[in-house]
């Protein structure tokens, strides 16, 4: 099934809580900061398919003086991160919006907001972008085919996909290179 992998900013841990345990049980995959030093090394580390971005993080371990998701945003578009960032905020004044579009935002969604709207809105950013993940569930292996990145999953570890398995066309069946280097897990 089609899933994204998804780097939440959110100071308030409840929220985040409720953010994570929603789009996870849609099946994606969430990763969650409170910080943005925390939030810079999540997206260097593990490439997410999309940001959503809390404006005010005053609540987080960092405080007041810590990062705001603008900051956060610009830091993001200085270190190469290309994938669509969407702001989640209750700052909805014009100016508020012409700084995070500046910072290099793609979207915003008004706090309070609907999960599902949220889930949608997310994924027509990526489906723009060309940035539907898929994943193919073979016993306890899962292979995972990002627009940029393929990764097989199974119980002793993670590996990335060599560029010439990436390659090889997404298809309902495990390819045969791979299916024979990983037979005997599955």
């Amino acid at each position: 099934h089609k899933m994204a992998r998804i780097l939440f900013v959110e100071d308030e841990t409840e929220v985040l809580g409720t953010l994570t345990k929603y789009f996870e049980r849609q099946g994606h995959t969430v990763h969650g900061a409170r910080t943005g030093e925390d939030a810079i090394a999540i997206a260097e580390r593990l490439q997410p398919d999309v940001a959503v971005l809390d404006v005010m993080l005053q609540e987080g371990p960092a405080g007041p003086d810590g990062m705001n998701g603008f900051e956060i945003c610009a830091a993001l578009r200085d270190m190469g991160f290309d994938r669509p960032i969407l702001f989640l905020t209750a700052r909805t004044s014009e100016e508020d919006k012409i700084i995070g579009f500046d910072a290099g935002a793609d979207n915003y969604v008004t706090k309070p907001f609907s999960l599902p709207v949220l889930e949608k809105r997310i994924e027509a950013m990526l489906k723009r972008v060309g940035g539907a993940r898929f994943l193919y569930h073979f016993g306890d292996v899962k292979v995972e085919l990002g627009p940029n990145d393929m990764a097989i999953h199974h119980p002793s570890g993670d590996e990335p996909l060599s560029k010439r398995e990436a390659a090889l066309p997404a298809a309902p069946t495990l390819p045969a290179e791979v299916a024979a280097r990983w037979g005997e897990r599955a």
